[in-house]
């Protein structure tokens, strides 16, 4: 079968008058630039893995991590599959030992001085994500639980954060949810992470 000119003329028109979306009707370009923004920022949240950090202190050790699937078995099994350790790298002698997730350690492989997620944004060469970040740092008994990197980077340089919504854990520990987005939405995906 054969189309005429007019056919496909005006089949690309109505494609180029619905706005190409995939969902909705075209909201415009500043909607798009927005939405091209947050599009943006997840690929590089999943790229540098920014957009979690937790800092167990316990035991003597300070555990940092960026991998959710990591701090739930620390937690669970009291041990991080893939490490890298600086013995007497804490902030007071301890142990410091970072997660290293699997592609990073295929990185590691082949690359000299490659350093993982959690390592750089312990050392601060690597930032939180700005938007969508979670956090959970644990010392003295107490967690912190935090959507701002801030509070993170507070805590990383050896400040227990005071204030924000009390709460306690299963096991009677306090926990302190310094929030700036939705409380219930960062309460649960804390409770998650533990179960």
């Amino acid at each position: 079968m054969w189309l005429n000119w007019r056919t496909v003329a005006v089949a690309l028109s109505l494609l180029a008058a619905s706005g190409c979306g995939t969902k909705g009707d075209w909201m415009g370009a500043d909607a798009e630039k927005a939405y091209d923004k947050e599009l943006e920022a997840k690929r590089m949240a999943s790229v540098l893995n920014n957009d979690d950090y937790y800092q167990i202190h316990l035991e003597g050790r300070v555990y940092v991590l960026s991998d959710a699937k990591d701090f739930s078995s620390l937690i669970k099994l009291g041990e991080v599959p893939k490490t890298v350790t600086k013995i007497g790298g804490g902030p007071n002698g301890e142990r410091l030992v970072y997660d290293v997730t699997s592609s990073e350690s295929k990185i590691m492989e082949g690359k000299t001085g490659y350093k993982g997620s959690a390592q750089e944004m312990y050392e601060g060469t690597r930032e939180g994500l700005a938007k969508g970040f979670f956090g959970v740092m644990f010392k003295d008994g107490r967690y912190v639980v935090t959507d701002e990197w801030a509070v993170a980077k507070q805590f990383r340089s050896g400040v227990l954060p005071e204030g924000g919504t009390p709460g306690t854990m299963p096991d009677g520990k306090p926990v302190s949810y310094l929030v700036k987005t939705d409380l219930k939405e960062v309460q649960a995906r804390f409770i998650k992470l533990l179960q």
